[in-house]
């Protein structure tokens, strides 16, 4: 299951039931649910602006989503195991991690994938640092590792 919450007082949920929920907060509705991954949603986040959100599921599938429709914007593909976590860039960038031993840089826009990196060991976890370019993963033996995007 994940979380991430939107500056309009709205929640994204999502589920073992291959759906994302979009809830008010305030008054405990739900607004709308999204359907499409085949598989568990383990990962959910929120763009800047708060209109779209990314969300990655154990069918390695990410996928973006307009929250005022309920659309499926696109779906980006490239890993091939569960996504696990997900962060999202200011600048229309976002990364996942994923238990396939990689952590990919995208570009929301075009569904690009920009960079790949690979480690020896699943990454559970990811974050992207406030300037937005120094990516940070956990692996599942107990690594952080730490990577600075130059030129991408």
């Amino acid at each position: 299951m994940a979380l991430a919450v939107t500056a309009e007082g709205r929640a994204l949920s999502g589920s073992w039931d291959r759906t994302l929920k979009l809830w008010d907060l305030a008054s405990g509705a739900c607004l709308r649910t999204l359907e499409g991954h085949t598989g568990r949603v383990d990962a959910v986040a929120v763009t800047a602006e708060g209109r779209r959100a990314l969300s990655g599921a154990f069918d390695g599938a990410l996928k973006l989503w307009d929250l005022a429709s309920g659309e499926c914007l696109r779906t980006l593909e490239g890993h091939t195991a569960r996504v696990s976590a997900l962060a999202v860039a200011a600048e229309g960038r976002a990364l996942s991690s994923s238990w396939d031993h990689t952590l990919k840089l995208w570009d929301l826009a075009s569904g690009e994938c920009l960079a790949t990196f690979t480690a020896d060991a699943p990454i559970p976890t990811c974050a992207l640092a406030p300037d937005d370019r120094t990516l940070v993963a956990g692996d599942s033996i107990g690594r952080v590792h730490s990577l600075r995007l130059e030129g991408i």
